[in-house]
């Protein structure tokens, strides 16, 4: 792989691509960036006191962005309160998704790290409510229609459930769901199909873990692979792996 071109002193949490080619940055922190074409990073939009997290732009050039006060820590008792905004292109809030009521909390989110719409116009959030003793966060997957009401959700009565990263397979409309060990396939409608064997798990180092999952336009899946050495800068890898 070649690097075609580097910023520095940038970092980001998640990214959504918007359809004049402007890229949208989410750095976990208030206010939400934009890199443009021209090589510039702007402030976009803030949602002080709240923290950005999940980020994603759907087919309507609309940006989907996770808020919340913070990951949940695990002496808490009441989660912090989250929720999903949308804005237009100029940065202007159209409307907010919260108040959807699950078993863990009277919020619909609590921290929503991860982002995705399907082809219905569903969205679908990871939504983190829970620290656990190793320092991984328990979740779930939460999917909601466009006018916020709450359609299903997958993982809150599993142990120690740890979604990491959702893609969305564009051809049947399948939920794929990365954890710490292994890759659920969901139906469109939340209904659990299967794991998604992929031979890397099976020879991955103890600091080694897969983070992140993308579709391209041929079903072709990406898995983004990075090792934690202590005291050594981080590194990272990808895996292109053809569904069959």
């Amino acid at each position: 792989m070649k690097v075609l071109k580097a910023i520095p002193n940038t970092r980001a949490y998640d990214m959504g691509k918007m359809q004049n080619g402007d890229i949208i940055i989410s750095v976990q922190e208030s206010q939400l960036k934009m890199y443009k074409e021209k090589d510039t990073i702007e402030n976009f939009h803030s949602f002080y006191p709240l923290k950005t997290f999940g980020i994603h732009v759907n087919k309507d050039n609309e940006i989907l962005v996770g808020i919340s006060s913070g990951l949940p820590e695990k002496e808490e008792e009441i989660p912090k309160p989250g929720k999903i905004a949308v804005l237009n292109c100029e940065g202007s809030v159209k409307r907010t998704y919260e108040n959807i009521k699950n078993k863990h909390s009277e919020e619909c989110c609590v921290c929503p790290t991860r982002i995705v719409t399907n082809q219905d116009n569903t969205i679908c959030f990871i939504n983190i409510f829970s620290k656990n003793e190793d320092r991984t966060y328990g979740g779930s997957i939460v999917s909601i229609d466009h006018n916020g009401k709450r359609m299903w959700t997958f993982g809150e009565d599993r142990y120690q459930f740890c979604p990491e990263d959702i893609a969305v397979m564009n051809s049947a409309g399948c939920i794929c769901v990365l954890t710490y060990d292994y890759t659920d396939i969901l139906s469109k409608d939340g209904i659990y199909i299967a794991h998604l064997q992929t031979k890397i798990t099976d020879s991955l180092e103890s600091n080694t873990k897969i983070s992140s999952l993308a579709f391209d336009k041929n079903m072709n899946l990406y898995a983004g692979e990075k090792t934690i050495k202590k005291g050594k800068r981080q590194s990272a890898q990808i895996h292109i792996f053809e569904i069959v």
